[in-house]
């Protein structure tokens, strides 16, 4: 039985699961109200008509590629429809892309870059942010199958993730600086993935080659940016350039740096005036996927700011003057981070019966300082995050009532230790949860102490500013450490 796309989208994160930018839980058209059913199976199903059915199903159930992007077509451009629908095409170029069909690699990158997918707006300054590591995926997988004019674009977002944005108020997010990898991948568009230049030039006729990588390698290497100032490499691939369609206005400065070059001695090869500093044993850079490069970004630093909300369950254990409560507890918090150490401040209120003041015997409302240390955990996530565990530590001060005796002053110690998966970006706003579980000692005048409780709770919020806790980075980040300049010379024509 023929069935439509927005019931078989579902097996198309199944499909790509082995691409490292795949994302999980991939969107489903929401089902027309209006719509008639043909049938309903055991299931509960609906079956459900669609204007493009045979290409549809030729794509998810034969894998045929072309398919596929036939399909998105229509989806995108609104052929034969009464309008388009974006979401429809990017997930069939999604589809197509994972059966290697190129032209739906491009196609998909291109709806990103033209803001026709992965748009989201940050509040509350009203930011567009846009998905460039989607981008980047999908160029990447049309660079790795062939297609050369993709791995110009790929370096391009590599050396800079703005240079392809709208407007300078716009917000890149899903890819990093990676001067090396694009380095790389302008040399698999140009020179059959050498960046040396040893592959020979052509006496006549045309290089089968991408343009804006030639050309990006020159600037490469005149200017020094992430490799070492070397004219000759820079004039064989302005030459490279020149023998390339459309690349006739290279042609007359490769002319002129090649008979410079020839009144020059072989070993010419200068020290650029800035080039970045990379652990050299660090290679596990070149295996992530793009969420997960390390940035160069000079801007970049370790202070940051976390706002969390948090609700949970507390368990106050009995005393030789009252016996054991129960209850719940609810927060609301503050964090400042700077490299693996925070600080916080939280308000929160804790009682047996947030509901019926009838019946309620116990009420706790405090404030509490943390001191906390940040411990990265080296976990591969299916999805683009990190995660880390957190230890901490720190006085409270409470107003404490206990039926029916008025509230009286509290005061004692609350341990922690707490577990947090973030969303993968280093910089700008991410989302975060965590579980934590907390020890809490507490006196109070007249009665005693200590009270001793455990409490668990869940906790969401966000993060702004610098990268989050990183071994790798913990004390070498500064601004001398990645000068990075010139990198804004090499934005896409």
């Amino acid at each position: 039985m023929r069935i439509r796309l927005t019931l078989l989208l579902c097996l198309i994160p199944a499909l790509a699961v082995a691409r490292p930018g795949a994302q999980r839980g991939d969107r489903e058209k929401p089902v027309d109200p209006n719509a008639v059913p043909e049938s309903q199976d055991g299931d509960g199903i609906e079956i459900l008509d669609s204007p493009f059915e045979d290409l549809e199903l030729q794509c998810i159930e034969q894998g045929d590629g072309q398919a596929c992007f036939d399909a998105a077509t229509a989806w995108r451009t609104g052929e034969g429809i009464e309008k388009p629908d974006r979401m429809q095409a990017e997930n069939l170029y999604r589809a197509g892309c994972s059966f290697n069909h190129v032209p739906a690699c491009m196609a998909a990158a291109d709806m990103y870059l033209k803001l026709e997918a992965g748009m989201q707006l940050l509040m509350p300054k009203g930011t567009v942010s846009l998905d460039m590591g989607q981008a980047a995926w999908f160029l990447r997988s049309a660079c790795e199958l062939g297609e050369l004019s993709a791995c110009g674009l790929w370096g391009d977002l590599l050396v800079d993730p703005r240079s392809l944005l709208p407007s300078p108020e716009a917000v890149a997010r899903g890819v990093e600086t990676d001067l090396l990898l694009a380095r790389q991948a302008y040399a698999d568009g140009c020179n059959q993935g050498s960046f040396e230049a040893t592959l020979p030039l052509p006496d006549e006729g045309l290089v089968e080659a991408d343009l804006r990588s030639c050309a990006r390698l020159s600037t490469l290497y005149a200017q020094g940016i992430g490799v070492r100032r070397d004219r000759r490499r820079q004039s064989y691939f302005l030459s490279r350039a020149c023998n390339i369609a459309g690349g006739e206005r290279y042609c007359e400065e490769a002319e002129a740096m090649e008979l410079e070059l020839q009144a020059e001695p072989e070993e010419v090869s200068e020290r650029p005036v800035a080039e970045p500093k990379y652990d050299p044993d660090d290679t596990q850079r070149f295996i992530e996927d793009e969420r997960r490069i390390k940035s160069t970004d000079p801007l970049d630093r370790p202070l940051r700011v976390e706002f969390e909300l948090g609700a949970g369950g507390r368990w106050t254990y009995a005393m030789a003057t009252r016996p054991a409560v129960a209850g719940m507890t609810l927060r609301l918090g503050l964090n400042l981070w700077y490299h693996l150490f925070g600080v916080s401040i939280e308000s929160g209120v804790i009682t047996d019966d947030p509901l019926r003041s009838d019946i309620r015997t116990y009420s706790r409302f405090g404030q509490t300082v943390s001191f906390k240390f940040a411990m990265p955990l080296p976990i591969k996530w299916p999805i683009a995050a990190k995660s880390w565990l957190v230890l901490g530590v720190g006085p409270t001060l409470n107003a404490l009532k206990l039926e029916p005796a008025p509230f009286q002053f509290s005061w004692g110690a609350r341990e922690m230790l707490q577990f947090v998966l973030s969303s993968a970006q280093e910089t700008g706003p991410r989302q975060w949860g965590a579980i934590r579980i907390e020890q809490q000692q507490s006196w109070w005048v007249g009665s005693g102490g200590p009270e001793h409780s455990t409490q668990v709770v869940a906790l969401f919020g966000f993060t702004t500013g610098g990268w989050g806790p990183e071994w790798r980075k913990f004390g070498k980040r500064t601004r001398s450490s990645y000068t990075g300049t010139g990198v804004k010379k090499i934005r896409p024509e």
